[in-house]
């Protein structure tokens, strides 16, 4: 009987910690690795433990040249969350090595940490804080996200997901993409150019 596949298993979040995810690879037969660092690797430190390694599941380590060079049984990088920055696509094109997204994983949380800054920054909440923290008090008036305008400048997910959000504090979503149609049901009024009620917000998803 051959010996199980090996995946690695580098995002802290996951590594640390129980996941029903990696059970699920574990019930399939194969045989997951954690990583025992605690943060990204380093370039020498991602080759040595991709040694035998059929599959990882990736953070931020450097996928580059020379790791997948190196990694000679590595055939798949399954990205924790989305985006491939650090990987060297036509290096791992070259090397047979399939690179994989988890698309639709994380836009939701990150889009309510998005609306979270928008409030932290409307309502001046670090300030306060820091005056609390201080023994001080007072207030300033601000003007808050209710029927606010916020401008979001690319609708993918991430953009779509905050649209949505903003319309429900009932705020004048203004938004741009570089697809033609794709802003249709997330504003409804087309906004031309120089048209009064800049902006109380930009963001760039």
């Amino acid at each position: 009987m051959s010996a199980p596949l090996k995946v690695l298993v580098v995002p802290s979040l996951l590594a640390n910690r129980p996941s029903p995810y990696l059970t699920h690879l574990e019930t399939a037969g194969l045989e997951v690795q954690r990583s025992p660092l605690g943060r990204p690797y380093g370039e020498a430190e991602l080759i040595e433990g991709l040694r035998g390694v059929f599959a990882t599941v990736a953070g931020i380590e450097p996928y580059t040249e020379r790791v997948l060079r190196e990694a000679t049984d590595l055939e798949v990088i399954a990205r924790f969350g989305v985006g491939y920055d650090q990987i060297d696509v036509p290096a791992a094109t070259r090397h047979g090595v399939y690179v994989a997204m988890a698309f639709g994983g994380n836009h939701e949380t990150v889009a309510d940490l998005a609306l979270a800054l928008m409030g932290a920054v409307a309502r001046n909440v670090v300030t306060y804080h820091q005056r609390v923290k201080s023994g001080g008090w007072g207030w300033e008036f601000r003007q808050g996200l209710w029927r606010a305008t916020v401008g979001i400048v690319g609708l993918g997910r991430i953009g779509r997901a905050v649209a949505r959000r903003c319309r429900a504090y009932e705020m004048r979503v203004l938004a741009h993409d570089v697809v033609p149609g794709r802003c249709v049901d997330v504003v409804p009024k087309k906004v031309r150019a120089g048209e009064k009620g800049p902006p109380t917000a930009v963001l760039y998803c």
